[in-house]
């Protein structure tokens, strides 16, 4: 759990989820209000189903009039923009408390194994946020804060975010390998003439920097140094001799590429770089 919060001490919070399997009743993505979680108390509003790429908007309105410190009531609605759907939790109590503290985004998750666990798109975007205070004025400067609350836990998802004074990121994803450590030597060979089309061989030798590990043509090449060989064939056209010049193709044939990619324990495939 992390987020971007201007806080004090939380004895409940309030709050719009979007959640993914939120209940043993409804699958996938939904929406709800929540109060959390007085004397582990766990309230919330009926959860309403939403698609992925819907448009979602949360607020928590206090029940007081304008310059009511410590208002004992709130209501929290949570929709859906895209569908009209809405779900609300109406009166719900503060137990006491004085809210001189709010969260602009939060990514809370549960019984993570592995960091493609989260949704592809690598970030949680929340915008036109407003907090305002106790006379329902807006608060231009609200000092949001990132909060990491995620240290200690496994796995680690390259967690991070930014923000401004109405929107806020949360990033997550599958740390980043360090960029390949390799040398390269590409020869081209002689043409070779004898048949139609005509080819042209291509010979590499790629050296891996020792403790590295890349995924070259299928084969990992851990510290050591790989040699290839491509013929690469220049489409239908021939050959042509010209007295002392020799032998030679029509136009040029570009070599076919080796794909490679570095590959380290715990990371995924990144760096990706071609070699000719």
């Amino acid at each position: 759990m992390y987020g971007c919060s201007s806080s004090d001490t939380q004895e409940t919070i309030l709050q719009p989820v979007l959640g993914w399997n939120a209940s043993n009743n409804v699958s996938g993505w939904s929406i709800a209000s929540w109060n959390c979680c007085h004397d582990g108390n766990q309230v919330h509003s009926p959860l309403v189903s939403v698609s992925p790429g819907d448009s979602i908007s949360g607020t928590l309105q206090s029940t007081c009039p304008a310059g009511t410190l410590s208002c004992p009531t709130w209501n929290i609605t949570t929709s859906d923009e895209t569908t009209g759907g809405s779900t609300w939790l109406p009166n719900s109590p503060s137990y006491g408390q004085t809210f001189n503290w709010a969260f602009a985004g939060v990514l809370e998750v549960y019984n993570i194994a592995q960091c493609s666990d989260y949704p592809l798109n690598g970030l949680i975007s929340f915008s036109n946020l407003s907090l305002l205070d106790y006379n329902f004025n807006p608060i231009s400067n609200p000092g949001w804060n990132f909060e990491p609350f995620y240290s200690g836990i496994t796995p680690q998802c390259n967690y991070g975010g930014q923000g401004t004074e109405t929107q806020v990121a949360l990033d997550y994803g599958p740390p980043q390998a360090p960029a390949p450590t390799y040398t390269e030597n590409t020869i081209p060979g002689p043409y070779d003439c004898n048949g139609n089309p005509c080819s042209l061989t291509y010979t590499a030798s790629i050296s891996v920097a020792p403790d590295e590990s890349l995924y070259i043509n299928g084969t990992f090449v851990n510290g050591t140094t790989y040699n290839y060989s491509d013929t690469v064939y220049w489409g239908s056209g021939g050959c042509s001799q010209t007295y002392d010049q020799g032998e030679y193709c029509y136009g040029f044939a570009q070599p076919s590429p080796v794909n490679e990619y570095a590959t380290e324990p715990g990371y995924s495939d990144s760096s990706i770089v071609t070699i000719y």
